[in-house]
Order: C-alpha cells, then sequence, then structure tokens
C-alpha cells in the first residue's frame, strides 16, 4: 500500500502554536486498485525541537489499518521535511 497523494489539504485553526492540524483526501493505492478517504493529521513541535506526526482515518479502509497509519505518518514527514505543508 502506498500513499499517491493528499488532496484538498486543507489546515484548521488551533489554539496551540506548536501543534498544526490537517485535514485532506488521500489517495491510496494497493494491488493497482486506487481508492480516496478522508485523513486527519497533526504535526507538532516537541519540547526538543523535533517533529512528530499523528494521523487517522475518518473513513474506513480495506486495508490493515496499522501499516495504512504507518505510512500516511511517512508521507506526511516527507511532505513536512520537503517544506510542502501550509
Amino acid at each position: 500500500m502506498r500513499i499517491v497523494e493528499l488532496l484538498d489539504l486543507e489546515r484548521l485553526d488551533t489554539p496551540i502554536y506548536y501543534r498544526r492540524v490537517y485535514t485532506a483526501r488521500a489517495i491510496l493505492e494497493w494491488t493497482q486498485r486506487q481508492t480516496s478517504k478522508q485523513v486527519r493529521f497533526a504535526i507538532e513541535t516537541t519540547p526538543y525541537g523535533t517533529k512528530e506526526a499523528s494521523a487517522e482515518f475518518l473513513e474506513d479502509l480495506e486495508y490493515p489499518l496499522v501499516p495504512a497509519l504507518r505510512e500516511l505518518k511517512r508521507y506526511v514527514g516527507d511532505l513536512e521535511r520537503g517544506g510542502r505543508l501550509p
């Protein structure tokens, strides 16, 4: 399973300055099949200056959840390191 892209990326307003929360529609691909699922993820800066990603699927997924979450967090982390998140 892999994340192809995130569409309709929207940053949500949060009162905590070190936590950024986003919603998006993730395009997922496995076994030559693509599907689209609504996701929410957050990037939080720790007191040590490192950044941690958390993620959740807002719709049921027809794929094992733990590997899908791991892939989504990796994809979000790559976007953050590349400076491609608003």
